[in-house]
């Protein structure tokens, strides 16, 4: 059940992720255009770029989750034996897990609901500042799910699937 789950969430996530990152660069082209061919900028190109940065960003760090890509010091568990790199594995994806916990959805929700209580607005875009702060508890979402999924493998690992 939880492995269908992640991977329609990691399909969503990659045709948000391939979206945004085509809107990013039409943006940055049509502003690097604007600026040298028209003398100055469109004033919302530069905007929308940084508020897509962020998205993408945040995005892209849950999709790296699903795929095992994130940063590891693995060489002490690749010497160690097969009882042991599981079980460091699986502590590091409760330490992953708390931290997702606490900063991307805890702190992340707080950020939101602190956007929305001010309620400021991007002046060259003219929308609620809190686009900029939804990815972190979105991505959050994303991550826990990945993270979920990777400690249910990595426990339910056999030491034969381990060699291959």
């Amino acid at each position: 059940m939880l492995e269908s789950i992640q991977k329609i969430a990691l399909k969503c996530l990659n045709f948000v992720l391939e979206l945004f990152l085509g809107v990013l660069v039409i943006d940055v082209l049509l502003g690097v255009i604007s600026r040298y061919i028209f003398g100055s900028q469109i004033p919302w190109t530069e905007e929308l770029a940084v508020v897509l940065l962020i998205w993408v960003s945040f995005l892209g760090i849950a999709g790296a989750f699903a795929a095992r890509a994130h940063l590891g010091l693995d060489i002490l568990t690749e010497m160690s034996s097969f009882g042991v790199r599981k079980n460091v594995l699986c502590i590091g994806h409760v330490i992953v897990i708390v931290f997702v916990i606490i900063v991307f959805l805890m702190g992340g929700i707080r950020e939101v609901m602190n956007s929305l209580k001010f309620l400021n607005i991007l002046p060259a875009l003219r929308v609620p500042d809190v686009i900029r702060v939804i990815p972190l508890p979105l991505s959050g979402i994303f991550i826990l799910l990945f993270e979920l999924c990777n400690l249910k493998h990595d426990l339910t690992a056999k030491e034969e699937e381990e060699s291959k």
